[in-house]
Order: C-alpha cells, then sequence, then structure tokens
C-alpha cells in the first residue's frame, strides 16, 4: 500500500491591500488564490466576501462567481475581483474580507486532509473625500435703535457620514462687541 502523504495548500493573497474609493467610477481589489502543488483531477473552492465597515452593494460588489475551479496544475492561479463603488460621501475607511476555507473545495481523487486552504485577507477602502464649510458674508444697516440680528449661512459642500459639529467664534473689525 502507498499512502498519499502529499499536500496542496491554495494561498490566498491582495496585490493592493489599501486602495482609495475614488469620486468616480470604480475601483477593482484584485486577490489571487494560488495553488502550490498538484491535485489529481483538479477541485472547485468556495470563497465568500464579508462585510466589514464597507457593506454589500454599498461600497462594493463581488465580480467573480464562486467556486474556483481549478484544474490542479501546480502554481495556478484564480483571481477574485471585488469592485469597490465611488462616492462623493466624506467618510471613515472602510474593510471588507474575502475567506477561503477547507469545507469549499471538492476532488474525487484528493484524499481528505490533502488539500488545505484556511485563509482571510481583509482589503481597506480609503476615503479619499473631502468637504467644505463656507459663510456667506452679510452686510445690513445696523438700525438706530435696539439690536439688530446678523444670520450668517454655513454651507456644507458635500455629505458627512455621522454629521459634524462647528464651534464658531467671532472677531471685531470695524465693529466692536457691546
Amino acid at each position: 500500500t502507498i499512502n498519499n502523504d502529499d499536500a496542496a495548500v491554495v494561498h490566498l493573497t491582495l496585490l493592493d491591500a489599501t486602495k482609495n474609493e475614488g469620486t468616480g467610477g470604480t475601483t477593482d481589489f484584485t486577490f489571487k488564490a494560488t495553488l502550490d502543488n498538484p491535485v489529481q483531477d483538479g477541485f472547485d473552492l468556495a470563497f465568500t466576501v464579508t462585510d466589514g465597515t464597507a457593506t454589500d452593494a454599498d461600497d462594493y460588489d463581488v465580480i467573480t462567481t464562486s467556486p474556483l475551479s481549478f484544474t490542479g496544475t501546480a502554481n495556478e492561479m484564480q483571481i477574485i475581483t471585488v469592485r469597490v463603488l465611488a462616492d462623493a460621501k466624506v467618510e471613515a475607511d472602510e474593510t471588507f474580507s474575502v475567506s477561503i476555507e477547507d469545507t469549499g473545495f471538492s476532488s474525487t481523487t484528493a484524499p481528505a486532509g490533502t488539500l488545505t486552504t484556511a485563509s482571510t485577507v481583509v482589503a481597506t477602502i480609503q476615503n479619499d473625500d473631502a468637504a467644505t464649510l463656507s459663510i456667506d458674508d452679510v452686510t445690513m444697516v445696523e438700525g438706530i435703535s435696539g439690536a439688530t440680528t446678523f444670520t450668517f449661512t454655513v454651507t456644507l459642500n458635500a455629505e458627512v457620514q455621522g454629521g459634524l459639529v462647528v464651534n464658531y467664534t467671532t472677531q471685531n473689525g470695524t465693529a466692536s462687541t457691546a
């Protein structure tokens, strides 16, 4: 009897772990699943993409369909593409992960335990958006008696996730406070 003591491992890597989100169009994150040794008759390997702080359909779309199909050739590589959707919202950097697991393959000839794959890789979508506050100038006649209210309009030019608080001060110019 000849016992099969060979092993094969699928290594999951990410070409660029961090990329800017962009403000128009899309940005692709490319994950490589590479088989290090041959596996007779090949196999299918399931993968999952899991939300971190980024969410599927709002922040990204999974382009590659699971499972990956390996023919079983040493150094064979399969690509998983996750497309990040650009927006103009100022937000924190966001993450998602891609995982492959031992239970995601099937091979009619590879004995149990000969293919190990458990791996998770985290991708970070860097926020590259900015927002600006502007304040309108106000010119009014001060009046003869009593107080005159000056209303200044502050405008935010882009969405900011979670909102923001603005502190302000006044400064004397040619006018002074009473």
